[in-house]
């Protein structure tokens, strides 16, 4: 009963805690849903919304040649794409990166996936230069809008320390292909302008109707020595019989072989006689 008369006597102030207790977890169990919602919403965006990236990469075949990459490297397409180079920047041929297509007048339409590249500079002798010097830093920023009308903006700094002293091995595959390619190129040109001549033997049907007939020849020529050898070692059997001793020839044999023995025997008679 005690009990029981405690928590009548405090049966309001239960209400009030179990209220509070109820109202947290509401509250949470409401942060949780909106950051659930957040989540989704970035995953959306990120399967369908554009992401256009500036890099610097080695060519695929020259590694001291680098290349300048403009790639769209989201699931959505980039619309009004801008690029700025700060400061203006100039490639190997001296010409400023703001002259250049892309820079000047930007891509309309960038496709997912899509990727466009331009040289940018060749690193042979430039060790020094690029790691003491900011001469050969710069940043490009990019603009651009997604289809569903939102604007974006990054700033890709550029520089090209992590590519100094990068060296490669071998020859790729693509490369000899190409190289393999252009040498009978140039042996075909020759050819057509008569610097070298092909040596050509032919083979018609007179030479293949000779060539038969030599075969056959040569198979009956084997099939007449494959005879004729075969008749010499018959007669070579028939000339020379087997000589097989006769009865009256192993019995004369017999009788000398007993009269060679008969005079020891009669020395042992008389031997043992006397």
């Amino acid at each position: 009963m005690g009990f029981l008369d405690f928590l009548n006597t405090n049966s309001g102030a239960f209400s009030v805690l179990f209220s509070l207790l109820v109202t947290a977890a509401t509250i949470f169990y409401a942060i949780l849903t909106r950051r659930l919602v957040q989540e989704t919403t970035q995953m959306r965006e990120a399967q369908t919304e554009p992401s256009v990236v500036v890099r610097i990469e080695p060519h695929e075949y020259h590694l001291n040649l680098v290349m300048l990459v403009i790639e769209n490297a989201g699931s959505g397409a980039a619309f009004d794409v801008r690029l700025k180079a700060d400061p203006d920047f100039r490639v190997e041929s001296k010409t400023p990166l703001s002259s250049l297509g892309f820079f000047k007048h930007g891509f309309r339409y960038l496709a997912p996936r899509y990727k466009t590249q331009t040289y940018l500079i060749n690193l042979i002798g430039k060790g020094d230069e690029i790691e003491k010097g900011d001469t050969l830093r710069f940043d490009v920023t990019v603009s651009y809008k997604a289809a569903s009308g939102r604007r974006y903006e990054h700033v890709y700094p550029i520089d090209f320390l992590h590519l100094v002293g990068v060296l490669g091995v071998g020859t790729p595959p693509p490369a000899e292909i190409a190289s393999s390619l252009k040498k009978i190129a140039e042996s075909v040109a020759q050819w057509e302008r008569g610097w070298k001549r092909l040596k050509v033997e032919t083979f018609n049907s007179g030479d293949r109707a000779r060539e038969q007939q030599e075969w056959e020849d040569q198979r009956e020529e084997h099939e007449r020595q494959a005879v004729a050898a075969f008749k010499a070692v018959g007669q070579t059997a028939i000339a020379t019989p087997l000589l097989v001793p006769s009865n009256d020839a192993a019995l004369a044999s017999t009788e000398k072989s007993g009269n060679n023995n008969s005079p020891s025997e009669t020395e042992t008679i008389d031997g043992e006689r006397g």
